[in-house]
Order: C-alpha cells, then sequence, then structure tokens
C-alpha cells in the first residue's frame, strides 16, 4: 500500500488519481444496515446503494480539491476514503495563500454545486425539500441536504477541514503562514473539543470527527513548524560534501558500499563523470561478488541542489521515500549527499551551552573557610 494507510485498499482511478477506501469502511456499512423482522433484502440494497452515493459525494468533493492543486502544478498521491469522510493526499500545499485558499475552497463550491443541482431537480419534480431529511424521502431531496451538510462541515473554521484551511489562508496575507498555522489550529482543537462533547450526547460518529479534527490541527501545527524551522537553512549547510563516489564500471562489495551508506546515506554512481544513480542500504545488501556499481544502483531518483531550503529537500526525501538523496551542481556534477537523519538532526532541540563560572578563589584571593580537600573550580566547570 502508499501513502494513505496500509489498511487501505484500491477501488479505482478517476482522473488518474487512485481512489482508495480504508477497511475501517466496513464498519460503517454494518452499522448502517440494521438487522430485524422488518428489514428486507431490498431495504438493505437501498441503503447500500446509498451508501455509494454518499461516497461518491465525498470523491467528486475531494477531485475538486485535486484538479485545482494540479493547475498549481502540485502532485496528488490519491483520495482515500475513511468512515468519516475523504483525505485527498497531497505531495504538499501551497506557501501562497491565494493558491491554498482556491484549492480549500474547490471542495465545499463543489458540494454546493451539487446541492444546488440536486435542489432545483427536486423542485422540478416536485418534491418539497422542507424538513431536511437524509434517511427518507426522495433521492434528490437527500443528495440536496446531504452536500449542503457536507459543504456547510467542512467550512468548519477548523484544520485541517477546508473551513481551516481558508481561514489560514486569509490569516496568512496579514500575519503570514506560521502565525497563520498557530491560530487556526487552535482554532481547530477548540472547535475539535466542541465537536466530542457535542457528540458524546448527540452522535458518536462526532465523536470520532472531532478526535479526528484534533489530532489532524495538532499534526497541522508540527508540521508548519518544521517547516519553519528546515526552512532557516540549505543543503549545503548540512550536507555531507565531497561524497565517496564510484564509477558505473568499478566492482563494488557489500562492504565498501554498505560503509558508504553509514557515512554519507547512500554511495553515488557515476556514468562518464556525471551522476547516474545511488547505492543505498537496500542495494548494498543484496550485492554479489563480481558486480558493478552500474548494475546494482538505483536509477531515476530525484536529485537536489546545494542552494534549495532544507524543507523543501525534506519533502522531497520524504516522498520519494528515500533515507538520502545526492546534491548535484546544474552541471551535473555530484557535490554532496544529504541524510535524512543529518535533516532530523536540525530539528532537535539545541544543547545547551556550557556556562563558565570564574575561578573565584583566583580572582577574589583564598578563602580561608575553604576545606584543604575542597575542589578547586576551573574555567568551565559546571
Amino acid at each position: 500500500m502508499k501513502s494513505g494507510s496500509r489498511w487501505s485498499f484500491k477501488i479505482g482511478r478517476v482522473a488518474g488519481i487512485t481512489i482508495r477506501v480504508h477497511a475501517s469502511f466496513l464498519l460503517l456499512v454494518v452499522l448502517l444496515l440494521p438487522a430485524g423482522a422488518g428489514y428486507t433484502a431490498s431495504l438493505a440494497v437501498a441503503e447500500l446503494i446509498w451508501i455509494l452515493v454518499v461516497f461518491a459525494c465525498v470523491v467528486i468533493h475531494e477531485l475538486s480539491h485535486c484538479v485545482v492543486a494540479r493547475r498549481y502544478g502540485i502532485a496528488v498521491k490519491d483520495i482515500l476514503l475513511l468512515p468519516i469522510g475523504g483525505v485527498s493526499e497531497m505531495e504538499r500545499m501551497p506557501e501562497d495563500p491565494a493558491r491554498e485558499l482556491a484549492i480549500a475552497a474547490a471542495g465545499p463550491v463543489a458540494s454546493l454545486g451539487l446541492a444546488a443541482a440536486a435542489a432545483a431537480a427536486a423542485s422540478v419534480s416536485g418534491a418539497g425539500l422542507w424538513p431536511p431529511t437524509l434517511f427518507a424521502g426522495t433521492v434528490l431531496v437527500r443528495l440536496a441536504w446531504l452536500n449542503l451538510l457536507l459543504a456547510g462541515f467542512n467550512l468548519l473554521p477548523a484544520l485541517p477541514l477546508d473551513g481551516g484551511r481558508v481561514l489560514r489562508a486569509g490569516l496568512a496575507w496579514r500575519w503570514g503562514r506560521a502565525r497563520a498555522t498557530r491560530w487556526a489550529a487552535a482554532l481547530g482543537r477548540v472547535v475539535a473539543v466542541g465537536l466530542v462533547l457535542f457528540g458524546l450526547r448527540y452522535d458518536f460518529w462526532l465523536v470520532l470527527i472531532g478526535v479526528f479534527v484534533y489530532l489532524g490541527a495538532g499534526a497541522e501545527g508540527v508540521q508548519e513548524e518544521t517547516r519553519q524551522r528546515l526552512a532557516l537553512k540549505s543543503v549545503a549547510q548540512v550536507m555531507t560534501p565531497s561524497p565517496w563516489v564510484i564509477d558505473q564500471y568499478e566492482r563494488l562489495s557489500g562492504a565498501s558500499a554498505g560503509e558508504a551508506c553509514r557515512r554519507q546515506g547512500a554511495l553515488p554512481v557515476l556514468a562518464g563523470g556525471g551522476y547516474a544513480g545511488l547505492v543505498g542500504p537496500q542495494e548494498a545488501a543484496s550485492i554479489r561478488p563480481g558486480q558493478v556499481a552500474g548494475e546494482v544502483c538505483r536509477v531515476g531518483l530525484p536529485t537536489l541542489t546545494p542552494d534549495m531550503r532544507l524543507d523543501s529537500a525534506y519533502e522531497v526525501m520524504t516522498d520519494a521515500a528515500v533515507a538520502a538523496l545526492a546534491v548535484l551542481l546544474p552541471a551535473g556534477q555530484v557535490v554532496g549527499m544529504l541524510a535524512l537523519n543529518q535533516v532530523t538532526t536540525e530539528l532537535r532541540p539545541a544543547a545547551p551551552r556550557p556556562v563558565w563560572v570564574p575561578d573565584l578563589e583566583r580572582l577574589l584571593g583564598p578563602s580561608t573557610g575553604a576545606s584543604s580537600g575542597s575542589r578547586r573550580s576551573e574555567p568551565g566547570d559546571l
């Protein structure tokens, strides 16, 4: 399985985007199909069809996000359907507030469009739209209220919901992305607590959604803090310069390749003096006697540049799911290696600087009250 979860399975592709369903979706089916003497097979089929319609609306909502994201050059991994809704897994969210606003608003706008279309069709057919209903009445009326509810809920001003992203984009114009994220994440946690408390009294699904929103808001805050800290440095400031490299026709042993991986993350392989690929820990472990580097190296991996911001490099590495990448000049020469542990080291709290305690005895003269066995304090002692 990729990106979303090991517990998900692919059900198809729409517009080149993989649609996955989480295994917990089966729990939703079980809960929404009550058994009883008056519960017939035809009613069960009708409920299953309605569940499929609900998630079709969720897919359209998520696809709208993805289509706009693609227009801005953002790759979309897949859409994961959960019992509490859908998640569009993109490689990143744009830093430009206008673009984030456009991507975030696309989903609710699509849901509102579906609601308006269903309501218009219901009115033409003579069906009454009031009172609100999701489990009774004609399909068109239920569709109208379903999509209106989907749009309204997603517009709650709470990260990671669409409304929280819209709020962050608006605040970022005035405050900058870091401060906007802190406020949007904090509000998201408040909304999440409200959903849990309300759900404990009225609907357990709101408890699950509240927990999801709370955890998501915290993750958004941590992710932005990480990005801000890494953005302060470039790849050149952290990478291993002048790494050990090997020509594609040189014979390679597992021991030497493994040592290179331990020291610099991976071993760059050259072809005609230029970069060709990497021998990483997995490749090093599978080397057979007599093999040359070009036979075992992994090709097609992305590369980094020395002036790239460290947060951007971190995104590239995590998207590629590799422990290290080569750092190249525009002409193709390998000038460094950046390992994932070098990046994560930058996120650790800085060690406290030693406090210098002056030698008071030397400054003030010998103390008559000091015992003969006492230890003198030297500069640097704590």
